[in-house]
């Protein structure tokens, strides 16, 4: 018996969650439907990962590993918070199926978004880089990271589905409501 050399199976997997997670809903994600989106076996699709919380938390980390980076680098430049904002909703409207994996992973996989999250080092080396503030502790920039994301990745959904025009009235509005959130927290001028 011979075995088929799969290029690429890693990511193709990931986006195959992706899809899936866009059509059915995080909670419909299965090895069966992974495995025939991308042509594999169900062994195929599970063993790359080792289990199902495995890969979507290996989708998850696909997802927003560049995300962070791409924050990190506009934090680096000086970017004024409303077009590290921008920025933001541009990376998220450019791949849909994986904004709405992202969303469904974290509204209903992710429960603690403060201290006890395994990766929250990078959450708060993250939001720190971005919004600076000497009034908040570690467990606040947690909290307002958590407040941002979550908020972003909403009208993002929104904005994708066309629930909401993706216009510059609507964007202003929203980038006006998240920053609003930010500035009266933080205290400063956006």
């Amino acid at each position: 018996m011979s075995y088929r050399i799969i290029e690429n199976l890693e990511p193709r997997l990931i986006r195959a969650i992706y899809k899936i997670t866009a059509k059915f809903g995080i909670q419909n994600v299965t090895a069966k439907k992974i495995a025939t989106e991308c042509d594999v076996s169900d062994f195929t699709a599970i063993r790359c990962f080792g289990t199902m919380n495995a890969a979507l938390e290996a989708a998850a980390l696909a997802f927003d590993r560049p995300f962070l980076s791409k924050l990190n680098e506009l934090a680096s430049q000086n970017v004024n918070l409303y077009e590290v904002w921008d920025q933001m909703m541009e990376f998220l409207i450019s791949d849909p199926d994986g904004t709405f994996f992202y969303y469904e992973y974290k509204s209903f996989l992710v429960r603690d978004p403060t201290e006890a999250h395994v990766r929250a080092g990078e959450f708060l080396q993250t939001i720190k880089s971005i919004i600076p503030s000497d009034s908040l502790s570690d467990h606040g920039f947690l909290v307002l990271w958590d407040y941002v994301t979550s908020m972003t990745l909403y009208y993002a959904v929104k904005f994708i589905r066309n629930d909401l025009a993706y216009n510059e009235e609507n964007r202003d509005i929203v980038r006006q409501i998240v920053g609003g959130g930010v500035e009266k927290l933080v205290g400063i001028k956006l």
